[in-house]
């Protein structure tokens, strides 16, 4: 009774990571959609004008994905094997995926090494403080 439900607390940093992919996946294709000559619908989410790159290199990876899914699946469909589905698109998501954890890794060392020089700047800072 006493132990908290794993299952009851929100993964508020995924759903956090759900919500920026949306918008800065939709302002990245809003500025390819600009880019391109097209005037794109408008939105709620304004066009970027920068993103990192290694971001922007996941988003044009799943637009590439998205497309070539639909007649990858067609094909599939039409010759009644799943397996080529999956053969087609497996490669493709392997590559999105070490790409993904390679950003995310890179994203994640950079956050800890700044939070640490931080606390070791505030230490030495508080200690010079405290010695006048």
């Amino acid at each position: 009774a006493g132990e908290p439900d794993r299952y009851s607390f929100p993964n508020h940093q995924s759903t956090a990571g759900g919500f920026r992919d949306r918008r800065e996946g939709l302002s990245h294709r809003l500025t390819l959609h600009q880019a391109a000559g097209f005037k794109p619908p408008h939105k709620r989410v304004p066009p970027l004008e920068a993103i990192p790159k290694e971001r922007g290199e996941l988003y044009a990876l799943k637009l590439l994905i998205g497309e070539l899914s639909i007649p990858a699946f067609r094909v599939s469909r039409s010759l009644r094997t799943p397996f080529l589905f999956k053969l087609t698109m497996r490669p493709l998501m392997l590559i999105y995926k070490r790409k993904e954890l390679r950003f995310l890794f890179m994203t994640n060392l950079f956050s800890k090494l700044t939070r640490h020089f931080l606390r070791l700047k505030l230490r030495s800072s508080s200690k010079n403080f405290y010695s006048l």
